[in-house]
């Protein structure tokens, strides 16, 4: 298998963009960041935690508002441009494509 090492860089800076509940909010960030997303998050398999973890993570976590972006930024390959989105509402999107 080929070096790690920048992936293990990207994943060690996204669990320090979460200060409260990391671990569980970083299982969520691996489960929503799966390319094949067929059931909820907390049901993945990258998930070992359940929902109530995940609920509480989501409620009590704290995550820095900024450090996604930039540690998103830096990982792009060069020459791509810097199209990123989140969708952080809480309603309900049933004609969304994605």
């Amino acid at each position: 298998m080929g070096d790690q090492s920048e992936l293990r860089r990207f994943r060690n800076d996204e669990y320090d963009c979460f200060s409260r509940w990391p671990d569980a909010l970083f299982e969520l960030f691996d489960a929503v960041s799966c390319p094949i997303l067929d059931r909820a998050p907390a049901l993945v398999g990258t998930a070992r935690r359940g929902h109530c973890s995940a609920f509480a993570a989501l409620a009590d976590g704290v995550i820095d508002a900024d450090q996604p972006r930039d540690t998103l930024a830096s990982a792009r390959p060069t020459g791509w441009r810097p199209d990123f989105a989140v969708d952080a509402t809480t309603w309900p999107r049933c004609d969304a494509e994605c």
